[in-house]
């Protein structure tokens, strides 16, 4: 969608704004960087290949798994074994890799998620908007967006977005223009997460990964960039959303 185009642009020059200081200046120790081969860390080229294997597999098994009648959980644990099996590596050392902190940390958000989900307020949310779209349904496009983007930042886009799904289906089936709001939906999740560490799970993942390095990311540099970036692929959606679905009929 054009949107999603403009928006990655807007982007790239918001961080080129952000970073500028950075982004022209000469990396230290040059010579040792030019000198890095990535094949040195490859110490085993067979397993490596065994996993890409597997992980095809599993990628190819996520896109059919309606049509086999598999839930995306089992796929993921079962290649998870398969590749436990097939590449046998040292399950101690494996153990001592695990980013045992992202996965509490999961766990954490996930059960905050589940109570949120589980007191409704997350489906009266998403009631609240269908409600708008009585009145307008191009506004109450434009505030699912937002909101779906708020909630990604701040808890996660998975219970907002299934609890979305059935009431935009219902809403189609009273004879609602509901291609608006899908795109609205799929719109806010995806820009929302880009706003703080814990708005999607790569996120989370390079926040963790940084912590090895010198220079760490915090959660205000993660803030002073993500943020803008945030706000500003969102009025970029918003104002193309207007240009794109405002001329059209929406019952």
């Amino acid at each position: 969608m054009l949107s999603v185009a403009v928006a990655w642009l807007v982007a790239l020059l918001i961080l080129g704004a952000i970073f500028r200081r950075d982004l022209f200046r000469a990396p230290q120790q040059i010579k040792a960087l030019q000198k890095l081969n990535e094949r040195d860390a490859l110490h085993d080229p067979t397993g490596m290949y065994k996993i890409l294997i597997v992980l095809a597999g599993i990628v190819l098994l996520f896109f059919s798994h309606d049509a086999l009648h598999l839930k995306p959980a089992a796929i993921a644990l079962g290649g998870a074994a398969v590749a436990l099996v097939w590449g046998q590596p040292d399950v101690d050392e494996a153990l001592r890799h695990v980013e045992w902190g992202v996965l509490l940390f999961f766990a954490a958000l996930f059960v905050t998620t589940g109570g949120l989900e589980a007191a409704g307020v997350l489906h009266r949310l998403a009631e609240a908007i269908a409600g708008l779209t009585r009145a307008n349904l191009l506004a109450a496009s434009l505030v699912l967006l937002w909101v779906a983007a708020l909630v990604s930042a701040i808890v996660d886009n998975i219970p907002f977005t299934i609890a979305m799904i059935p009431i935009i289906s219902d809403l189609g089936g009273l004879g609602v223009n509901v291609l608006p709001l899908w795109w609205a939906l799929a719109l806010g999740a995806g820009f929302g997460g880009n706003g703080t560490p814990i708005g999607a799970t790569a996120n989370v993942i390079t926040v963790a990964m940084s912590t090895r390095t010198r220079t760490p990311i915090t959660t205000g540099i993660w803030l002073r960039s993500g943020l803008p970036v945030m706000v500003a692929t969102c009025i970029v959606a918003s104002v193309l959303f207007v240009l794109f679905f405002g001329p059209m009929k929406t019952p």
